[in-house]
């Protein structure tokens, strides 16, 4: 009677979520999520708008851990200038802002990366 509970309740979830993402915009976005879901194998009980909004802040910190480790590292194993420090983190904030607009694909940083530096950046799952 458990599993039977837990398949309605998953339904009923199901669809109050359709409910509310139709509500909000229309049956195509209701298409959109499912695509996305489809895409993704993302099974979760957030709409795809609800999941970006949710992970923006943890994408945002680790941006943020990345670029305060790397300031460090060039500050004490490089010797980094403070003038050289300050003018990393303004390139480095350019750089992300390109990827965040879509201007420069991350593709394209990982293939110089790889090409001019012969290191090889992949991306866990």
């Amino acid at each position: 009677m458990g599993k039977t509970n837990d398949l309605m309740t998953g339904r009923n979830q199901g669809l109050a979520m359709a409910l509310k993402i139709v509500n909000d915009g229309g049956i195509e976005a209701l298409e959109k999520e499912i695509q996305y879901r489809n895409l993704t194998g993302v099974s979760l009980n957030l709409t795809k708008a609800e999941m970006e909004a949710a992970t923006t802040k943890m994408r945002l910190h680790a941006t943020e851990v990345a670029i305060v480790i790397s300031m460090v590292a060039l500050l004490e194993e490089f010797r980094f200038s403070k003038f050289q420090v300050h003018k990393f983190k303004k390139t480095f904030d350019e750089k992300v802002e390109a990827i965040i607009s879509d201007t420069v694909p991350m593709a394209e940083y990982l293939q110089v990366c790889k090409e001019q530096y012969g290191i090889e950046i992949t991306f866990t799952d």
